[in-house]
This record gives C-alpha cells, sequence and structure tokens, in this order.
C-alpha cells in the first residue's frame, strides 16, 4: 500500500511539474548507511537487514541518473530486491502483499526468537 501511495505522490509531483522545466528523479535505495539505520541495531540484526550502500554511492548514482535525465533510479544489489522490484513491474498488488507477508513473517520469527 506504501509503495502505491508514494508512485501515485510522485505522479503527481512529476504532472504537475511538466512544461516547468522541472524534472523529477524517483529514487528507490536499498540499505544505506546512514544514522536512521543505526538508531535499531538490534532490530536490524534481528530482521536481518544489511546495510549495503554507502551514502557517496547513492549520491554519485542520483547525480549520474539526473545528469542523464533519468526519470527512475533503482540501487538494488541484492537478489531479494531485485526479485521484489520485477514483481512490481509485473503485478504492484501482488508484489506488495508478498512483501507485507515477508515482513510479517520475519517480525514473529525475531519475535518468538527472544521470548
Amino acid at each position: 500500500m506504501a509503495l502505491t501511495n508514494f508512485a501515485g505522490a510522485v505522479a503527481v509531483i512529476t504532472g504537475g511539474a511538466n512544461g516547468t522545466g522541472i524534472n523529477v528523479t524517483t529514487v528507490y535505495p536499498a540499505w544505506v548507511d546512514t544514522p536512521m539505520v543505526h538508531q535499531e541495531p538490534d532490530a536490524m540484526q534481528t530482521l536481518k537487514i544489511q546495510v549495503m550502500l554507502t551514502p557517496d554511492q547513492v549520491a554519485s548514482e542520483i547525480l549520474q541518473a539526473v545528469t542523464e535525465d533519468r526519470r527512475d533510479l533503482t540501487l538494488a544489489p541484492n537478489p531479494d530486491i531485485a526479485l521484489m522490484l520485477h514483481l512490481m513491474d509485473e503485478d504492484q498488488d501482488k508484489a506488495e502483499k508478498l512483501a507485507g507477508e515477508a515482513f510479517y513473517r520475519r517480525t514473529r520469527q525475531a519475535s518468538e526468537q527472544q521470548t
């Protein structure tokens, strides 16, 4: 659901910018090594989330995408994210449902391990 809402918001922003000389590039990075991912180290470890990108890598990719006038930039350095993106292209509702189910399973398993 959140991905659909985000995509809808991007469409509104992009549509509103048509003809103004303003271009919009959406960026979908995997986990980036920022202070946010270190706020809850236990949750990151429990959910087996791995930081995959540095801020410099993301900035470099964004600069290149903007220079090339690309509308979307997806940084998916692992097979799980790549698969999810492929599913999003084919059937967004199914992909979101599968992602939600997978997240629920992982958090339930993590919770059971802590008790």
